[in-house]
């Protein structure tokens, strides 16, 4: 019933909760009254939605920790002793969950440049040379391995979501390399001819290649999350510094724009990403803001590339520039302002859309 929480805050203070709670219940040092009436407070909305009534919801146990994937370990894990049990039973409840799970990633892609290139025909590659670049277009090696570390706290392959204490495991992930050359190779006779380069560091190979391609798509990201990660790929510790595409994206961007004329750029972002650097490249056709589209990534992506599916997200904010076109309330807090980091948050409602309105409108 409880939250899991970090025993060691960001500002270097001792949180009450998480294991430390664990702990203090089990020696007494908080009442399990009080433990109690914490959690009655957090399953009086369970009751005041008739979910108590069994004849509209089945009995529900936890078959499950959210603690560890072992099969046994403590029952009550936070503490880290006392008795031990089954505690994971590794129930397969997806079904055909991953039908949800497109949807919200196909719906979640907003389309912000289309200079015609989009719907893509199938067929009309047969024959072409199609480059895709970019680490974010995700790997083989992805595919059998789509979680590539705790709680997702490092940007590497394809991102399908930030990182932190809501993170899940993915059961499996759909990258958009994968997806993309399925959905060329219609048929066996004379297919498209790939060529992908997914390593970042590789910007001078990744120009030369993209001059002799058809079809060029570039692949970025930019990840963030919590601050009890400190992600060992980006450096990006909680919040990111900037709102720049990371891991040399944006000169990714330009190298592939520049030389191929028809290029799709796809983004997937924790946020805002500052596409200033390239977007009036005249190269670059079309650029998709993909977000966070979780294990079916790829397929989702097919979809609206291909025109299965209308791309009728909708940006929930506004892409500036630069970071200063956000206001005051937007500068980061390079170095730590008091022992406890303050914002005092004065521009109240004037955020994002809101302050752009402010300042630009007359």
């Amino acid at each position: 019933m409880l939250m899991p929480g970090n025993i060691l805050t960001e500002d270097g203070g001792y949180t009450l909760f998480g294991a430390n709670l664990t702990s203090a219940v089990m020696n007494s040092t908080i009442p399990v009254e009080r433990l109690n009436e914490m959690a009655t407070r957090i399953v009086a909305a369970w009751y005041q939605l008739g979910q108590d009534d069994k004849s509209k919801f089945p009995e529900y146990k936890p078959n499950f920790s959210s603690w560890t994937q072992k099969e046994e370990d403590f029952i009550y894990h936070g503490a880290g002793e006392g008795d031990r049990g089954v505690v994971n039973k590794y129930v397969d409840v997806q079904s055909d969950h991953w039908k949800v799970a497109r949807q919200i990633a196909v719906e979640g892609t907003v389309l912000v440049k289309n200079e015609g290139i989009l719907p893509l025909k199938r067929g009309a590659f047969k024959g072409k040379n199609i480059g895709i670049y970019g680490e974010d277009a995700g790997s083989e090696d992805q595919k059998g391995y789509p979680n590539f570390c705790m709680d997702r706290g490092c940007n590497k392959g394809s991102l399908g979501s930030g990182w932190g204490s809501g993170a899940v495991e993915f059961p499996h992930f759909h990258t958009p390399l994968s997806a993309l050359k399925t959905a060329f190779n219609i048929s066996t006779d004379d297919i498209p001819k790939f060529t992908a380069i997914t390593n970042n560091q590789y910007i001078s190979f990744i120009g030369k290649s993209a001059k002799s391609q058809h079809l060029c798509f570039a692949f970025i990201n930019s990840d963030a999350g919590e601050g009890y990660i400190k992600d060992p790929v980006t450096g990006v510790h909680g919040d990111r510094m900037d709102l720049y595409a990371q891991k040399g994206g944006d000169e990714l961007v330009k190298s592939v724009a520049e030389t191929c004329e028809d290029t799709i750029v796809v983004v997937h972002a924790v946020g805002p990403v500052i596409l200033e650097r390239w977007i009036d490249i005249p190269g670059i056709q079309a650029v998709l803001l993909a977000h966070l589209p979780g294990q079916e990534s790829g397929k989702a992506l097919v979809e609206i590339l291909f025109g299965d599916t209308n791309p009728s997200g909708k940006l929930p904010y506004t892409i500036g520039k630069s970071l200063e076109d956000y206001g005051p309330g937007a500068e980061v807090i390079y170095h730590p302002n008091a022992p406890t980091p303050q914002q005092t948050f004065n521009e109240g409602l004037e955020i994002d859309y809101r302050y752009f309105d402010k300042v630009c409108l007359p």
